[in-house]
């Protein structure tokens, strides 16, 4: 009886060791990194059958063996090894007849595996015609560790966060719990793994945006002059809550886009911080376009979420939570900007506006203002500010039988 119970103990054991431990064996891999193309033609030989325990990436052939090279071998590694990922979710998809973001999946497991793939082994070859070509191989044990602990880690950074987003909304920081949702939802969007946080971040952002309240004072500007900076300056408010119940979000960051025409903002987006009372003039500068009517909106600031120091945040969930963003507050108020008609003319017989000698400027003055009278593009203006367009002429006297005229 005793004999029987050790037995099945010691099988116990050796059945858990093999799932804990390695199955790889290191030693096949030389101390000395460098072959020949002869030398590894024979290594490959020769051990066949203990490669098949590791995922393998290569580059090259290259002249020269540099920093280049092992990037595009470590690349061409991260993605062997999410194609057999995928193999492995999409198996378990169908099982559970849920749909599979393939494409999504991919960007997510190269973005991880392009920052976390430890303890790989190398091979460089070395052709004395072709360059060199550096081969790495991952053990597939250590890939199956890192995934389990890649879950772990990921667990527990969405939790912190999203503790974080719920301990400033307790407090109505409206404005500083945006940050940590973000990152909550990037996160989860990151992943390679389902995660039930993931549609906990997605309720919780979907309930922080629809709360966002956007107010512009004035709602609309007329008459704009192409070309020339807008008159106005408008303010933008936004708080949390509802038309009853507002609070400013105070100090939260923000960009202005024009959706139509443009001004001379650099890439059409201007940024700007909320003061405490949650709200800020917006500059819209010199419209640069001639759009007769044009529209601004402004959206949350996320410039500064797309990089985490502890985790890789994948392309994929970049643009998921753009166009989040985008879904929400282009559809939000915006600020309606329209261009005048006509182009406001400033021009009087003042030697500023009219050079020409005395005796020929009142004919010149008189058939200037015919012509802006007359004219379907502009009309003369006694507005007294810098937004309008100053219409100067010079007239010299005669050279060769002729008057020379500028404007």
């Amino acid at each position: 009886m005793l004999i029987s119970y050790w037995l099945r103990l010691s099988v116990m054991f050796i059945m858990c060791s093999h799932f804990l431990l390695s199955q790889c064996d290191n030693s096949i891999f030389p101390l000395d990194q460098k072959m020949t193309t002869h030398d590894f033609m024979i290594w490959n030989t020769k051990n066949t059958s203990i490669k098949d325990d590791y995922y393998h990436g290569q580059a090259g052939p290259k002249e020269v063996e540099d920093y280049r090279l092992q990037t595009d071998a470590e690349g061409d590694l991260a993605r062997t090894i999410s194609v057999n990922i995928v193999s492995e979710l999409e198996a378990r998809y169908r099982e559970e007849n849920s749909e599979v973001r393939v494409n999504t999946i991919i960007d997510n497991i190269n973005s991880y595996f392009s920052t976390k793939l430890r303890n790989t082994e190398k091979i460089i070859v070395e052709d004395e015609n072709k360059g060199y070509t550096i081969h790495l191989f991952k053990c597939k044990d250590e890939v199956d560790s890192d995934k389990i602990e890649y879950k772990k880690e990921l667990n527990m950074m969405v939790k912190k966060y999203l503790d974080d987003y719920e301990s400033q909304m307790r407090k109505k920081n409206y404005s500083y719990a945006f940050k940590p949702l973000c990152k909550a939802y990037l996160l989860t969007k990151s992943a390679f793994v389902p995660m039930d946080e993931e549609s906990k971040a997605q309720q919780k952002l979907d309930e922080y945006l629809g709360n966002i309240l956007i107010e512009f004072e004035p709602e609309k500007i007329p008459d704009c002059s192409f070309g020339i900076r807008a008159p106005v300056v408008p303010v933008v408010s936004v708080s949390y809550g509802d038309l009853q119940n507002k609070i400013p979000m105070k100090s939260f960051k923000l960009i202005a886009k024009f959706s139509k025409g443009g001004n001379d903002w650099r890439d059409q987006k201007e940024n700007f911080t909320l003061d405490r009372n949650g709200k800020s003039q917006i500059d819209l500068g010199i419209i640069e376009s001639a759009t007769q009517n044009q529209k601004v909106f402004i959206y949350p600031d996320t410039s500064g979420f797309f990089k985490d120091k502890d985790f890789p945040i994948s392309n994929a969930s970049k643009r998921a939570l753009v166009k989040e963003l985008d879904g929400v507050f282009k559809k939000r108020k915006t600020l309606e900007v329209s261009l005048s008609d006509k182009f406001k003319i400033r021009f009087t017989d003042d030697s500023y506006y009219l050079k020409c000698p005395e005796w020929l400027k009142p004919q010149i003055y008189d058939a200037v203002q015919k012509s802006l009278a007359s004219s379907e593009d502009y009309e003369l203006s006694e507005e007294d500010n810098i937004n309008i367009y100053e219409l100067r002429v010079t007239v010299k006297d005669k050279v060769s039988g002729s008057y020379k005229v500028s404007a």
